[in-house]
This record gives structure tokens, C-alpha cells and sequence, in this order.
């Protein structure tokens, strides 16, 4: 979108002046948060490759939602089994110092934390996933909104207690510094992949041995696809070939110093919007056909299998027990219906609920109930992820845990960050997973993950040099 901002009115000069003070009385920082229009047609900046500053994109294509931010006003950290509600009380206590000046007064998303969350309630402080904290938000310095025919920008600064409104101002006005569009390359060498499917598959045979001793009832196992490109990647033609292969899909990225976190992500983990939480249960998949007879007959294959029924039902279980305390009604399909997507295609149960009158459910409260759901780590959940962290031997980092947004009053939507890949430089690690139950069988779950692994793939490929 247009890097260039309009000039401050009376509003926001008002709001710089309340800002000052309340830091100065206050003796800790506040937050300017400046809201007004920009032009429909305007479109999303592009995401450098590298940069220091923090980068995050959100798309939802078919309904023409996107978010694109840069740059960090304010940032949240949590570890540990108690990270939700550690980021929680953060984010709230930056909204209550924070001072919104609106010029545009109408409905839409206010100032908003983005960011993400690991699979895990802790991260290790070196490996490829170093920069990844267990659960990191940030609050951007510059964060431009596209919902459908209308566009808007966000300008966020810091204010220290003592500092002057003009200076703030001058801040507030500054240009947005969006990278410089490389300049086009000869296109080299096709994305190189490697993959163990032996040490995957002799996995899937140790979970299945587990699940029929009753270790647990289900068991998903993820696998690491390695990917080079001898000239790089172009992240924007990734995200392009993602929005355009997936326009179902949440699609997003986020990115910090020169590594980026991106994908394409089929299933919602909660979204919680005027008193109504949503959330999605996605288990249970089969290819798509390659013409109308196979397709249909696929899918009824799908809906009539034992074994995608088993694996399905333990999701939504689990959906149900951790929604009902929290909501005065709930309601789910009365049976799973095709979720379809390119190339692939899942059973998919909605569950809808609203919040008792008065009460409140912060997004990130649900989703504490919520992660890790059984449809990427398994049943019982204590149990699975013992078993994981035994047997896996893989460092999800981010993948499998969750990425998304949330507003000052705590409202947003989080996805669980799926058909996703990591991305420095020229290489990139691209993450799927299987659910393992007493029926499985481990040929045709590593049939599946090669399918999974290959949405990602194909994306990567089209931005290989």
C-alpha cells in the first residue's frame, strides 16, 4: 500500500497530547495507535527476504481479508504451561496504556497483536527455530487492513513518560520503509527435495505398535521435507502461488531477521468475535480425484471409512470437552462434512458457541483449552506428547502450533499453522504429519504425508530460482 501517510488532524494531535501525559503521569510507556483510510484499490506491500524488522501477512482469499504488518511498537513473550495466560495479561495491560485515534469511526478490525505460537510450551534457544519464542505477539509499527472493498492503515509508536507531543507526531508521520522489489533472475536449477521415508515410515510403525498396546489412542507423527533452491526464494512469488492454489486457506507468514514462516493452513483453531467462539475439528483425509467420477468416489470412500471416522471423532471430542465449560450453548455438526481443497480433501465438523451475557473469553484463553487439539498431536493429549517427544525426533518449532491475530479486547482468530514451511536464504523445511490409529496403515499414511508435503512443495517451487 501507499508508504506515505496523511497529514495528523486535530484528533490525532489530540490523542498524541493524552498519550504524553498519561505516560508522564503514569512514569511508563503508552501507545499511539493512529487509524485512517487508505484507497480500496491499494495493495499489500511486498515481504523482503530479510530485514531486521519484523514481518507478518494474513490472507484469507475468498473472502478478500488481508493483513499485512511490519515493524514492532510492542511486543509480548510467554513460556511455559501458562503461556496463554501470561501473553494475556501482557496484551492487556498494553491495551489499557494504549490511545486509539480514530479517524475513521466505523466497524472494522482495530489496532490488533499479531504473531504466533510454537507446538510445544517452550522453545530451545538455538536450532533453526531460534527466533521463534514458545508464544510471540507483537503490536506493529505499521499495519495496513484490505476487508473486501474497503482498506485502512494502522500507525502504532511507543511513548515514553516525558516525551513531547510534537515528537511523537514527527514519528507518527514518518514514511514506511517497504523493501525494494529484487530485480528479476534467471531462473536456475528446480527445488531440491529430500525426504527419509524409511526413518518416517519405520516411525508411523512405531506409533501404530504403541496405539494397539494402548499407550494411546492416537498418535500423529510429523515428518521434515529438506528443500534447496541454488538461487533462493522469492517469498512473494510463494505467497502468490499459495493464494492462488489454496484460496480456502488462511494463508500467512511471519518473519523475522532473514527466516520466514509461511503456509497455507486448511483448519481454524479458534475464532472468538462478539461473544461467539468458533472453532473447526479437521481430521481424517483423502486425495482429490482427477475427473467428477473419481472425486465422488473418493470422497464417499472418505466419509465411509471406519478408520477416517475413528481419527475424526477423537477431534471433535476433544473440541466439545474444551469449548462446553466456557459457553452458555454449543453446537456441532451433526456429522462431518468434505472439506475441499486443491488436491486434497479432509472430513470437517464446525462447532459454534456463545458466551454466557456479560462474560468475556479472550481468544487466547480458548485456544489454552484448545492446543494442542488431538488432530496434530493425539488422544490423550498428555499421553501423545509424551510419546512425541520421546519418538518423533523432530523439532516442530511453530509448525502445529498456531498463528493469527487478536484485537486490544482480546477478540481475534488463531489457525493452527499447517502445510507450512520454514525459509532462510535458499533452503527451506517443509513440516506434515499423519494421524496413527489402531487401523492404520503405515503405507498408505506415508501416501498421505506425501501428498500433504507436496501443496507446500509445489508453492516453493514456483519461487525457486
Amino acid at each position: 500500500m501507499d508508504p506515505t501517510s496523511p497529514t495528523p488532524s486535530a484528533t490525532v494531535r489530540e490523542a498524541a497530547r493524552r498519550a504524553c501525559s498519561d505516560a508522564t503521569r503514569r512514569g511508563a510507556p503508552a501507545w499511539l495507535v493512529w487509524r485512517h483510510a487508505l484507497a480500496p484499490a491499494a495493495s499489500l506491500p511486498g515481504l523482503a527476504v530479510a530485514g531486521a524488522s519484523d514481518r507478518f501477512r494474513w490472507e484469507l482469499p475468498e473472502q478478500g481479508f488481508a493483513l499485512a504488518a511490519d515493524g514492532v511498537a510492542a511486543e509480548i513473550e510467554a513460556s511455559g504451561p501458562e503461556r496463554f495466560r501470561a501473553l494475556a495479561e501482557q496484551a492487556r495491560s498494553v491495551a489499557d496504556a494504549t490511545w486509539l485515534a480514530d479517524e475513521l469511526g466505523e466497524s472494522g478490525l482495530r489496532p490488533a497483536w499479531l504473531g504466533g505460537f510454537g507446538f510445544l510450551d517452550d522453545a530451545p534457544p538455538i536450532g533453526p527455530w531460534r527466533d521463534f519464542p514458545a508464544a510471540r505477539f507483537v503490536l506493529p509499527a505499521w499495519l495496513d487492513v484490505r476487508d473486501d472493498d474497503a482498506a485502512w492503515a494502522h500507525r502504532a509508536v511507543q511513548v515514553d513518560p516525558g516525551a513531547h507531543a510534537a515528537d511523537v507526531l514527527a514519528r507518527l508521520a514518518l514514511p514506511r520503509e517497504l523493501p525494494t522489489a529484487a530485480a528479476a533472475a534467471t531462473r536456475g536449477a528446480r527445488l531440491r527435495s529430500e525426504l527419509d521415508e524409511s526413518d518416517y515410515l519405520a516411525r508411523i510403525r512405531l506409533a501404530l505398535d504403541a496405539v494397539r498396546r494402548g499407550e494411546a489412542e492416537k498418535l500423529v507423527v510429523a515428518s521434515e521435507l529438506r528443500c534447496h533452491a541454488p538461487g533462493g526464494l522469492d517469498l512473494e512469488r510463494v505467497l502468490a502461488s499459495l493464494r492462488a492454489r489454496h484460496p480456502g486457506c488462511r494463508i500467512f507468514a511471519v518473519a523475522r531477521g532473514d527466516v520466514t514462516f509461511l503456509g497455507a493452513t486448511p483448519e481454524r483453531l479458534v475464532a472468538v468475535r462478539g461473544g461467539v467462539v468458533r472453532a473447526d475439528a479437521l481430521a481424517g483425509t483423502a486425495p482429490r480425484g482427477r475427473d467428477p467420477a473419481e472425486d465422488r468416489a473418493l470422497a464417499r470412500a472418505l466419509l465411509e471409512s471406519k478408520k477416517e471416522q475413528e481419527e475424526h471423532a477423537v477431534v471433535v471430542r476433544a473440541v466439545r470437552e474444551a469449548l462446553e465449560p466456557l459457553c452458555k450453548t454449543l453446537e456441532l455438526d451433526e456429522a462431518p462434512r468434505l472439506r475441499r481443497l486443491h488436491r486434497i480433501q479432509h472430513l470437517h465438523t464446525r462447532a459454534r458457541g456463545t458466551l454466557p451475557p456479560g462474560t468475556s473469553a479472550p481468544v487466547l484463553r480458548v485456544a489454552q483449552r484448545l492446543h494442542p487439539t488431538p488432530a496434530v498431536s493425539g488422544s490423550p493429549g498428555d499421553a501423545a506428547l509424551a510419546w512425541l517427544c520421546r519418538n518423533e525426533g523432530l523439532d516442530r518449532g511453530w509448525y502445529a502450533g498456531g498463528v493469527g491475530w487478536l484485537d486490544l479486547a482480546g477478540e481475534g482468530e488463531l489457525a493452527v499453522a499447517l502445510r507450512s514451511a520454514w525459509v532462510r536464504g535458499s533452503e527451506a523445511r517443509l513440516f506434515a504429519g499423519g494421524g496413527i490409529v489402531a487401523d492404520s496403515d503405515p503405507e498408505a499414511e506415508l501416501r498421505e504425508t506425501r501428498l500433504k508435503l507436496g501443496m507446500a512443495q509445489a508453492a516453493l517451487a514456483e519461487g525457486a530460482w
